[in-house]
């Protein structure tokens, strides 16, 4: 509520019944609901919307004097596009926010949460909050979660605008879990949530610009020997309107792909994820350069009147903090792409990594568009760096409407083709031959475009378990863009690890790394590589890294207790299977709870105990529980026929975690049976 919005009988504010009805703020983009006791905070949120263009309605600022309170208020919800929800011990125990939670969710509007402490929620909370977005300012206070906010704001009143379900409401189950406070089934969602992590497609971009800043910066890693290590920070946006963010955000992704293809023997280009923690860093050069290990940093900015884009660019060497060369480009904006070329072949220039400035040893230029195109792409690489199954959804249609305006357009072609792999974990059986289908028409058109022999070798790999021709796609695409940490990431995870050639597969990842230091989901992900190559170790060591890098990155935890579970030590197991459920946001209650008795099924009957009570919580039917996690708890019990019926179920729908059958640990006590072998042999891993 507005019980902050306050409500009659509270002392702030005296409603007369007979007085006309309050008609609410026009174009309310957000209503605030909140309880007395968190004035401070409705306000400092209040303060930070509407300085960033959100408009908002909360009370008693825009209850109108004299006028009917309750009406007011029903009329303001009807109005809004969302409800933030500012929750405490007082809001849960307001009955007034409790009728305004129950208003919006009965009109199928957007919750967006701000928890301030740890009160379990009443069961009529948990209810309407159960498909709700959550954000804790109980660490780094509002600030921390601005950026966040602004952008889960953003895209409810986008799909508000364009008549669309809203943005949570259209999840699938599967992906609302993650982010919801519903009571879950015992270490269920940590199953869902590891195997998505492991697409990495689904980690939001935002969690590492929220948590880069508080944490240490990932340890230094050696270039190779004359190379030169560059880094392209994110463009800022000077429009003064949010909505130019995707040009800001799409200049800078095209300008690190451009780059990254110059010369990759001589310069190695920072992947986008990492770049991109610094969006509104307050870092020096110094700082940065020591944290990404770098030679050089590219920064800029863009402003858009109109159709004319001025973009300005400096490169500046970080051994000494001196600018080097900077430039301003003016230019319609039909002609980004080719101001792209002619960046890349000044920086090259400077940076002496003998290239010639006219790009004499390079490909011809980029194909240009036709400016609606390009303005389309860009907006769909925003909504696909959004990695949520909605903002993928629309980037896919962006990139669609893209090649609708220019059939000739390779490179929207290749992001739709990204998106759809993207996809697939929601719906593999229908994404896959889509992406498929993209990049070839993306490759018909240009044939050395990396990104689209990725998406089609990843195609291959996981639903056609074609692996020669998986090899043959990657190999093209690494070898037309070496600094590709997306690349090298696929061949290492889709490709190697799945065929058991671990030490490659582990080579692989150390490249990832090197590209893409800050990655959270691939630093993770080099400890499951470790766990495939049963370098337990190694793998413990990695997770180690990565979590004192980010202490609260939840696949980690996740990932982790898998770890500790195939190494017998199932107390540190439940100790991380907790952690995960909690920065997921569970019910503090209810994963006290779940923990309790898992520590007691372990107690009382071991091993055994554990695993059976994981399998308790696998409900029949929940298909997105049963073809991910449930093989391999019916596996470690020895249920032999089980585990190969789901086995068999996520070969069918070519679920993503069946790929590490042959080196997966946990299917150990079934590789003597026959109906393993023949599915190992159908899916062309048999030795």
């Amino acid at each position: 509520m507005s019980e902050g919005s306050s409500a009659p009988g509270d002392g702030r504010l005296s409603a007369d019944p007979s007085a006309p009805t309050q008609v609410p703020k026009p174009c309310i983009d957000i209503f605030v609901s909140y309880a007395s006791h968190d004035t401070t905070v409705a306000n400092a949120i209040v303060e930070t919307l509407e300085r960033n263009g959100i408009r908002c309605w909360v009370a008693p600022r825009d209850v109108t004097p004299g006028s009917h309170y309750a009406d007011g208020i029903m009329l303001a919800i009807s109005g809004a596009k969302a409800l933030v929800l500012i929750l405490s011990a007082s809001a849960l125990a307001s009955k007034h926010v409790g009728k305004e939670v129950e208003r919006v969710s009965s009109k199928g509007r957007p919750i967006i949460v701000l928890r301030t402490d740890a009160a379990p929620l009443t069961p009529a909370f948990e209810y309407f909050l159960s498909e709700s977005q959550w954000m804790d300012v109980r660490v780094g206070g509002v600030t921390a979660i601005t950026a966040k906010l602004l952008e889960a704001i953003r895209l409810h009143i986008d799909f508000a605008a364009a008549g669309e379900p809203s943005v949570q409401a259209s999840l699938p189950a599967t992906h609302r879990a993650a982010t919801t406070p519903r009571s879950r089934s015992l270490v269920a969602a940590s199953a869902v949530v590891l195997s998505f992590a492991l697409a990495y497609f689904f980690v939001d971009r935002l969690w590492l610009a929220k948590h880069f800043a508080a944490h240490k910066p990932v340890a230094v890693i050696q270039p190779g020997s004359g190379r030169v290590m560059l880094a392209v920070l994110p463009f800022e946006n000077l429009s003064n309107d949010p909505e130019q963010e995707y040009l800001s955000d799409g200049l800078t992704e095209e300008t690190i792909a451009d780059l990254g293809e110059l010369n990759p023997q001589r310069l190695g280009v920072i992947a986008r994820t990492s770049a991109m923690a610094y969006k509104h860093t307050n870092k020096t050069v110094a700082t940065i350069g020591h944290e990404l290990n770098v030679d050089y940093l590219l920064e800029g900015s863009v402003r858009r009147e109109g159709p004319s884009v001025r973009v300005t660019a400096q490169l500046i060497r970080v051994s000494d903090q001196s600018p080097l060369w900077a430039h301003n480009y003016d230019r319609e904006f039909t002609g980004l792409l080719a101001m792209h070329k002619e960046l890349g072949g000044a920086i090259a220039q400077q940076v002496r990594v003998n290239l010639a400035p006219n790009y004499a040893n390079q490909p011809a230029a980029k194909y240009v568009p036709n400016a609606e195109a390009y303005e389309l792409y860009l907006q769909g690489l925003f909504y696909l760096n959004m990695r949520t199954a909605d903002a993928i959804r629309k980037s896919i249609e962006c990139f669609k409407r893209s090649t609708d305006k220019d059939t000739g357009f390779a490179l929207a072609y290749a992001g739709q083709a990204s998106a759809y792999i993207s996809y697939t974990v929601f719906s593999p059986q229908e994404s896959y031959p889509k992406a498929a289908a993209a990049a070839l028409r993306a490759l018909d058109l240009d044939d050395r475009l990396a990104e689209a022999h990725a998406a089609l070798g990843a195609e291959k790999a996981l639903f056609e378990f074609d692996w020669a021709a998986a090899e043959t796609q990657l190999n093209r695409a690494i070898e037309l863009n070496p600094n590709s940490a997306y690349a090298h990431f696929i061949f290492s995870l889709y490709y190697l690890t799945p065929r058991g050639q671990s030490q490659q597969s582990i080579l692989e990842m150390k490249k990832v790394l090197k590209l893409d230091p800050l990655s959270p989901i691939y630093n993770t992900v080099f400890g499951l590589t470790y766990y495939f190559a049963r370098q337990y170790d190694q793998a413990l060591e990695q997770y180690g890294k990565t979590l004192n890098l980010y202490p609260d990155f939840f696949v980690a935890h996740a990932q982790l207790a898998w770890l500790y579970a195939q190494l017998g030590d199932f107390p540190n197991a439940i100790t991380e299977i907790t952690k995960t459920r909690v920065l997921e946001g569970g019910s503090a209650q209810k994963v006290a709870a779940d923990e309790l008795a898992l520590r007691k099924a372990f107690t009382n009957r071991g091993a055994e105990g554990f695993w059976q009570a994981v399998r308790g919580a696998i409900q029949p039917g929940k298909l997105e529980v049963e073809v991910f996690f449930a093989p391999q708890i019916f596996a470690r019990l020895g249920d032999t026929d089980m585990a190969l019926d789901a086995l068999q179920r996520s070969y069918e729908q070519r679920v993503f975690f069946v790929n590490f059958i042959k080196v997966d640990p946990a299917y150990d006590s079934l590789r003597s049976d026959p109906r393993f072998a023949n599915l190992v042999q159908r899916m062309g891993l048999a030795p």
